[in-house]
């Protein structure tokens, strides 16, 4: 599984930033058309609550023209049905661009609502054919018929007529208020009593003829108000009062349905867009919250490991076999690697110590047992010399002896200046390395701070993802202000916004855990690039012990190419006394004074080979602190040096300077 991840934890990290701004980015973009979608809701149910009020409003333009017989409340009555009109066209396109069902009620509202308009029109129209008041309309031509008869009728003086067009006035007065059609049949039968009345009378017949044209005109102009507010309607149940109410009683019944319908299905759609962001803000998290456990585990494991094997080393016995095992490309396996090449490099360089130690040990030996012969044979000289005047003979045995022993000391100090010269270059080729391995140790510590630096940019990023939390916290919070001000058609919205805001503090946790976890992993670091600097001074140490050893190489050289000069001057005059005996006595003084000379050179000889064995029992014991496949070898090697003079063959170096493989 963690193959799936990027090859370098910079990478991985950055990956995560990524997918937790798409996740923020999709999670918005869906909030966002939520949120479009509840304010679009929000909106249509807005719309159906004016409507109700506006079909309320309708009612009320209606009633107040019936009692009052204003115009004006027609108008009112023409504005309130276009505003109506408008909103519930409004809520329609609403519910058509969020694909909801409703939309064919709302049609059949508006045709609903377009017969109720077309009834009251119709009623208001035929009011004013009426009159809407005593002086307009059907009721202004029969009061002016009335006033003309009352007129013609006071000209002539006739109380019993004008008692008679009394009663023709109470009866239409009566049916204007009580709406009675009975009170039409009393109208027209003391209307048929009165013209028998005027036929009898006695009066001109011109004044007859006016009366009774004026007497029809009123009668005719009764019965076109009566048979106009009969059309209009005598009950609420007749004519265009019942129309109207029928309409009336339709309109309200479909608005309570309609009504009762959107709510329905808008509280569903609410609640399925609210499913909606929580599924996705689920998911989001989810995989948000894999990717940062991933990652995580795939950190720590590493940095676990190597903080085991560091512990290991620093706590065990320095041991030099240990390899610091992480496959992979990234930073902690790329520090591994490098760990494991120092290890190796740091391997090889004891074996070779170890070598160089036991050849130095076993040349300071051979260095002792010819200091001790030369000054035996010194002393033997000097003493042959205070007998040669007595024992010519023994003297000239003696100078041959000398002699022989002369050479023999000059052979093994010419092998010894070798051997020195030899351990001269291999402390330089020591010193080199311990160069290469101090390198080694500061690049390792560089890639270390490097790796410390990286975990730094780390909490950068953690730092912008809190932020994005706490912005989304707070926009959350604001979106639950305003749900809060727009009451209950916001009471939707206020959960939305409450299951983001828990969501923003969930991330809020997640990112202080994962802020935990990095400081963790820099202590891990801190500690490695602790050790890392403890391994460079022991490392700086060494390069300086060798630079001493060279020092002391150098010396031990120049010592024994002195006494290979002195030998060879021993040699010629040994074989200067073996040719010219005769000269002895002249040349004895000289001779003791060369005995002597030669035993001090002799004891400086042995006071070098002396601190040069010291010089590799330190060495050995260095070496010793460290401890590898081959160690075991490497001790009995250096203890054999004590006691043996042979010399021990150089490990062959690797082609890439790392340790060789040595048998165990």
């Amino acid at each position: 599984m963690f193959n799936a991840l990027p090859n370098t934890i910079k990478a991985q990290l950055h990956g995560i930033v990524a997918m937790i701004v798409v996740s923020v980015g999709v999670f918005a973009l869906t909030f966002f058309l939520s949120f479009k979608q509840l304010s679009v809701l929000d909106t249509a149910s807005v719309d159906i609550l004016k409507s109700q009020t506006s079909v309320l409003m309708l009612r009320r333009h209606e009633k107040d023209f019936m009692a009052r017989n204003d115009l004006k409340y027609k108008d009112r009555f023409d504005a309130e049905y276009q505003y109506l009109r408008d909103t519930l066209t409004s809520a329609r396109a609403k519910m058509n661009s969020l694909d909801m069902s409703g939309q064919q009620a709302i049609s059949e509202m508006l045709l609903t609502l377009r017969t109720y308009q077309l009834d009251f029109e119709a009623l208001v129209n035929q009011r004013i054919t009426v009159g809407v008041d005593h002086q307009s309309g059907l009721q202004g031509l029969a009061r002016n018929a009335s006033h003309q008869l009352e007129k013609e009728i006071k000209d002539i003086s006739d109380n019993a007529l004008h008692n008679q067009l009394l009663m023709l006035r109470r009866f239409e007065k009566d049916f204007l208020l009580r709406l009675d059609a009975s009170y039409v049949n009393k109208f027209n039968d003391l209307y048929l009593n009165i013209q028998s009345q005027i036929t009898s009378g006695d009066m001109p017949v011109g004044q007859r003829l006016i009366m009774q044209t004026s007497l029809r005109k009123y009668q005719d102009s009764f019965n076109e108000l009566a048979l106009g507010m009969a059309q209009i309607g005598l009950s609420p149940q007749e004519g265009l009062h019942g129309s109207l109410r029928a309409s009336v009683q339709k309109t309200e019944k479909q608005m309570k349905g309609l009504s009762e319908d959107l709510v329905t299905a808008i509280k569903e759609r609410e609640s399925s867009v609210t499913t909606r962001i929580t599924t996705v803000g689920g998911l989001l998290a989810v995989l948000v919250c894999f990717a940062l456990t991933m990652v995580t585990r795939h950190v720590t494991m590493k940095v676990s490991k190597a903080n085991h094997l560091m512990k290991k080393i620093s706590e065990g016995n320095s041991s030099l076999d240990v390899r610091m095992q992480m496959p992979g490309n990234d930073e902690l396996s790329q520090l591994a690697n490098h760990f494991n090449r120092f290890i190796s490099k740091l391997q090889y360089t004891m074996e070779k110590i170890a070598s160089i130690s036991y050849q130095l040990s076993s040349n300071a030996n051979q260095s002792l047992i010819l200091a001790g012969k030369t000054a035996t044979n010194a002393e033997r000289q000097r003493e042959e010399s205070e007998t040669v005047a007595t024992a010519m003979n023994e003297m000239t045995a003696t100078s041959k002896d000398i002699a022989q022993s002369v050479a023999r000391a000059a052979s093994v100090a010419t092998d010894l200046q070798a051997s020195a010269k030899t351990g001269r270059n291999v402390n330089r080729q020591t010193s080199l390395k311990a160069n290469e391995l101090s390198e080694s140790m500061l690049s390792a510590s560089e890639n270390m701070h490097q790796l410390d630096n990286d975990s730094e940019e780390i909490g950068s990023v953690i730092d912008v993802i809190r932020a994005i939390t706490e912005q989304t916290n707070l926009l959350a919070l604001n979106a639950a202000i305003e749900a809060a001000r727009a009451g209950d058609q916001g009471r939707g919205f206020a959960v939305v916004a409450d299951q983001v805001r828990e969501l923003a503090m969930k991330t809020h946790e997640s990112t202080d855990e994962i802020t935990k976890i990095i400081e963790q992993l820099q202590q891990g670091i801190r500690h490695s690039v602790d050790v890392m600097n403890q391994s460079s001074d022991m490392a700086n140490v060494s390069v300086k012990q060798s630079k001493d050893g060279a020092n002391v190489m150098n010396a031990m050289v120049d010592q024994i190419e002195d006494i290979a000069g002195q030998n060879l001057q021993i040699a010629t005059a040994s074989e200067e006394q073996t040719v010219v005996t005769e000269s002895v006595d002249r040349n004895i003084v000289a001779i003791a004074d060369l005995a002597a000379a030669t035993s001090k050179a002799a004891k400086k000889s042995n006071q070098s080979a002396h601190t040069i064995e010291l010089l590799a029992a330190e060495l050995n014991l260095l070496v010793r602190r460290f401890t590898h496949s081959s160690g075991q070898q490497i001790t009995s090697m250096s203890a054999k040096s004590e006691g043996d003079e042979e010399t021990a063959s150089e490990p062959t170096a690797t082609p890439d300077g790392l340790a060789p493989k040595t048998a165990s």
